[in-house]
């Protein structure tokens, strides 16, 4: 899990649970500590360690910081920017282990222009263009 926040966790079960998991958790205050392009090594280190197969990508919108995502139900100060965003599902579904990918939280009502949909589907398109043969993966910002 990375660049999580635990603000609103319900209470201690769900990080305790965590912690007992398999899974990696890199929280967002370590991704701003130790930079993302160390963090996403990292999560890559744990995603295609031996024995593992291969992985599903979870993506929550709510991971951006509302300033530049507010078309969410649960907006949480503090998350990540699209800049930000981008090399980390970039090098997800770049992985050879990666299966698939959904995208959840985008609140469609709290879009009315269909800009942030937009900025979404622009970032998953240079994200993807690599990993499917595209040429640099340029699709422009509409920022």
């Amino acid at each position: 899990m990375l660049a999580c926040r635990d603000a609103g966790t319900p209470d201690h079960y769900v990080l305790d649970a965590w912690e007992r998991s398999p899974m990696t958790r890199l929280p967002l205050e370590c991704v701003r500590v130790i930079g993302v392009a160390a963090s996403i090594r990292e999560a890559l280190l744990q995603l295609e360690r031996p024995g593992l197969e291969e992985f599903w990508i979870h993506l929550d919108v709510d991971v951006l910081d509302p300033q530049w995502m507010p078309a969410v139900d649960s907006p949480d100060p503090g998350g990540l920017r699209f800049d930000e965003l981008e090399p980390i599902v970039r090098a997800a579904v770049q992985s050879p282990r990666a299966v698939g990918m959904e995208l959840t939280i985008f609140d469609p009502d709290k879009d009315p222009d269909g800009r942030l949909a937009r900025q979404l589907v622009d970032l998953l398109a240079r994200a993807f263009a690599p990993a499917l043969g595209g040429t640099s993966g340029h699709v422009p910002r509409r920022d």
